[in-house]
């Protein structure tokens, strides 16, 4: 019960603070200024950005459909899509750097008899397919920030260093996972962690994920291949809706100045504060004003951003409820073995 109130207290404490942060940047950048650039939204560019974004999210879930397709798992298109969904929408409302969700898209899967192993290990994979793009994707940009703006010289020192440690990381696990080590049992014999019982059953599932995330990259290289092939996609795809987005309210943005909107998205949504409340526009504000524009153009772009989140995240939450769910028995519950309850 102690716990249990403990976080609820960090997430209401995250919450009022993300809140403050976010009043006060509506107070800078003025309110009549806010209000007047959504006045002059046209109908026709929200549409169109929606339209985007439900594109975004389908490939996302075809990206996640591949992946279980080369785990042996046929599952329906739209089935993934909800799930996925309701994945997000966990995510976004708790503090977890938007990834508190993917176990419950573990978890959905067991209603569909598919192994626990499997479920997670689909999961992480996609999640690592993420990664992996924004790595690839985020050093072109990093190249075009370097080109286009005066950096200090030790910043590039940071940056290039940053960035080769990322790839090298990225790359040794793949290999690893290709040639079947078992890299969470090493970690754990290593830290000592095999003299407990408890340790012993946890690095037992962490091992029989890892056993199924091998098989695929092994005998699966095609769906590996057609599952990156779809993360540049996305990248596309949000590129040009953060074009549509900036365009729909008076801000014609050239490529570099979308990579850095991305970049400090990405980042405001590392932060654990639910929704990235505050952040997110906070952010913004600092880039656009980096760029020499006004505050009122990052605040509103934040606000958009946050208003295709939020019906993504209610969408999400209302599948969830209607898929036998209680969201704060989810949440807070355990059941016997330590695990989150259904």
């Amino acid at each position: 019960m102690l716990k249990h109130l403990k976080r609820l207290a960090i997430i209401l404490a995250s919450i009022t603070l993300g809140s403050l942060v976010f009043v006060w940047l509506i107070g800078k950048a003025g309110i009549k200024e806010v209000v007047a650039t959504f006045v002059g939204i046209s109908v026709y560019w929200v549409g169109f950005f929606l339209l985007v974004s439900f594109l975004l999210d389908i490939v996302l879930a075809w990206r996640w459909q591949t992946i279980l397709k080369y785990h042996g798992h046929k599952l329906p298109f739209w089935t993934c899509f909800r799930y996925r969904l309701m994945g997000y929408a966990v995510s976004y409302i708790t503090p977890s750097a938007h990834v508190g969700g993917e176990p419950v898209r573990a978890m959905m899967l067991r209603k569909h008899n598919i192994p626990t192993a499997d479920a997670f290990s689909s999961v992480i994979l996609d999640k690592t397919l993420e990664i992996t793009a924004d790595i690839f994707f985020g050093a072109i940009g990093m190249l075009m920030v370097l080109i286009s703006f005066r950096v200090p010289s030790a910043t590039y020192g940071l940056m290039f260093v940053a960035f080769i440690i990322t790839v090298v990381l990225v790359v040794k696990f793949f290999k690893k996972l290709k040639n079947e080590e078992r890299m969470f049992v090493a970690l754990a014999t290593k830290l000592g962690l095999m003299r407990f019982k408890f340790s012993q059953r946890v690095v037992k599932k962490l091992d029989e994920i890892e056993a199924s995330m091998s098989s695929f990259m092994s005998s699966s290289l095609r769906g590996f291949i057609y599952a990156l092939l779809m993360s540049g996609l996305l990248w596309s795809l949000m590129f040009f809706e953060y074009w549509i987005a900036l365009k729909m309210i008076g801000y014609n943005a050239n490529i570099v100045e979308i990579f850095l909107v991305g970049v400090f998205i990405g980042i405001s949504y590392i932060i654990p504060v639910p929704g990235a409340l505050g952040v997110l526009e906070g952010g913004q504000v600092s880039l656009f004003q980096l760029l020499g524009k006004g505050a009122s153009i990052g605040i509103v772009f934040g606000l958009v951003i946050r208003g295709r989140d939020m019906l993504k995240t209610l969408l999400g939450l209302w599948l969830l409820s209607h898929s036998g769910v209680n969201f704060l028995n989810l949440f807070f519950s355990k059941n016997k073995n330590g695990n989150q309850t259904e």
